[in-house]
């Protein structure tokens, strides 16, 4: 096998692992939007903002991940995972995240009263609040297991964590919410929800998983920490800064916008899912490409894996942003006005990311964990600056400057500048910008689309709900259409990368059949 195909095989394996982490992350991610939908619903904006809170305090507690120690097992079980070294990579994994996470919660719980009754001025607060820092405990257990079931290439055991997880929050929490247990309900029903997940997760890792040693020992707790450390730094003060913001806007925010934010928020999380998937994912991948030789071409692997990004999420982006109103509307009722505005402001955002976040990767992918925390950094104090004197004066406005559009292209240049010094690697914006360019327009045609829709379904049936949902699913079908035409035009997208995608779907079955659709027709307009 020749070093072009060799790689071309490598690429296709690793966006299959990818593709089916993605889709159950994508499943999960509808099933927790439903659970939020009828939450925001069912509580209505001032209650859904306080719910937005504690939410809010959880991640918060959860900023630092596991740790860094789901990285560490992501970067060091692709290169031991023939070793005799993997059991007590594992249990020194868990011994450290357990520890750490175990001495926050009884913190947590401790100052709950305090935060509840003084900051936010309502006692109620304090037992969801004790709730949500167990649920902390427990979701860094279930995410160290899904880094450990990534790293370990068991793709459908890690979706059916994934998706078993999201399954039982989301009946659990709509059950508690409907029998009348309000804020504390949904709460609780994410607490659920993840104690199952993890054992689900814990049977899922261990089965067939043959270790010769299970134990915790320093040498290996010092080479996890010693990775690590610059890691979970990153990732405190990158992962914390968006729930800080929110916890921070509750104290100049009233609760109704509180609540609009939080409702956009939730939908928002749908783009926020797909790019944290493809992290996850993308590890593993850039360790053992440098391991097995391909160190030479991880330019091209790097560049290769923004543009299908890019490619996949653009006309998702386009399309809601285009289509806010009406899925705000749909979703969480008109009363939640301020909602389509924020939701188009974070998905965006959560893109324009996606260069700065997959340098940083592959920044960790080598390593180079100092300086990735030492670039990261840099980002967050900026948005830190910003948010103490933008949110004060805007609320909800200031933290969408801060986090969605100061701070993504703050960090896209800065890691264009960290590629091509560090590593020589020169960022393909020419193709970006194209397909950048099909979904502008893709949108701009559906958001005009969008009225001449609703109407017509409200002339003929007098149904707002009908006409709705006739703009939603007509303009899925509109930029289907749109979008690959554009896209080929343009010269964005080519043979080979339709050949690539094929490779792709062909691995995973349940894709194939409409992916070959889409690259059929899109081939019609190839130049």
């Amino acid at each position: 096998m020749d070093k072009d195909t060799e790689l071309n095989e490598f690429g296709i394996n690793a966006a299959k692992s990818g593709g089916i982490f993605l889709s159950s992350n994508v499943i999960s991610s509808i099933l927790i939007l439903a659970m939020s939908v009828f939450v925001a619903r069912y509580l209505q904006p001032a209650d859904f903002g306080l719910y937005t809170i504690v939410v809010a305090f959880s991640t918060f507690l959860s900023m630092g991940g596991n740790f860094g120690i789901g990285t560490a097992f992501r970067k060091y079980i692709p290169e031991n995972k023939k070793s005799d070294v993997l059991g007590n990579m594992i249990a020194s994994g868990y011994l450290i995240s357990i520890a750490i996470s175990a001495t926050i919660t009884i913190i947590a719980i401790a100052i709950s009263p305090y935060i509840a009754a003084t900051l936010y001025r309502n006692a109620a607060l304090t037992l969801p609040l004790i709730i949500a820092s167990i649920t902390f405990l427990l979701s860094v257990m279930l995410n160290l297991n899904i880094a450990a079931l990534v790293a370990l290439k068991k793709s459908k055991k890690t979706a059916y964590s994934i998706i078993g997880y999201s399954s039982m929050e989301m009946v659990a929490a709509i059950v508690l919410v409907y029998l009348g247990f309000g804020v504390l309900g949904a709460i609780a029903g994410i607490a659920i929800g993840t104690f199952i997940g993890l054992l689900v997760s814990f049977a899922s890792l261990f089965e067939d998983l043959e270790l010769k040693t299970f134990k915790a020992t320093k040498k290996m707790i010092g080479k996890l920490t010693s990775f690590s450390i610059p890691v979970v730094i990153s990732y405190v003060f990158q992962n914390g800064i968006i729930n800080f913001g929110i916890l921070f806007l509750g104290i100049y925010a009233s609760s109704f916008v509180l609540g609009n934010f939080g409702a956009a928020f939730r939908l928002g999380r749908f783009i926020e899912v797909l790019l944290a998937s493809s992290t996850i994912v993308l590890l593993p991948t850039f360790a053992e490409a440098i391991t097995n030789g391909f160190s030479k071409d991880i330019g091209l692997i790097y560049n290769k894996s923004v543009y299908y990004t890019f490619l996949l999420i653009l006309p998702i982006v386009a399309y809601i942003s285009a289509t806010s109103v009406q899925i705000s509307k749909l979703f969480f009722t008109s009363s939640y006005i301020l909602t389509p505005f924020y939701l188009s402001f974070i998905v965006i955002g959560s893109t324009i990311n996606i260069v700065g976040t997959y340098a940083g990767i592959l920044l960790l992918g080598y390593g180079k964990a100092k300086d990735f925390m030492k670039y990261q950094l840099i980002g967050i104090i900026v948005e830190i600056l910003l948010l103490a004197y933008l949110v004060p004066q805007h609320t909800a406005l200031g933290l969408l400057v801060a986090i969605f559009a100061i701070g993504p292209v703050l960090m896209g240049v800065l890691y264009t500048i960290v590629l091509r010094k560090d590593l020589s690697i020169r960022i393909e914006y020419g193709r970006i910008g194209k397909l950048v360019i099909a979904a502008v327009i893709s949108g701009f045609i559906i958001l005009e689309a969008g009225g001449y829709i609703n109407s017509a379904v409200f002339s003929l049936l007098k149904s707002s709900y009908l006409a709705l949902i006739a703009v939603i699913v007509a303009n899925i079908i509109i930029m289907a259409f749109l979008y690959p035409l554009f896209a080929a035009v343009l010269g964005a997208v080519r043979d080979r990368d339709l050949k690539f995608i094929k490779g792709v779907s062909g691995r995973i079955k349940i894709t194939e059949k409409p992916i070959n659709l889409i690259i059929r027709y899109t081939k019609l307009f190839i130049r």
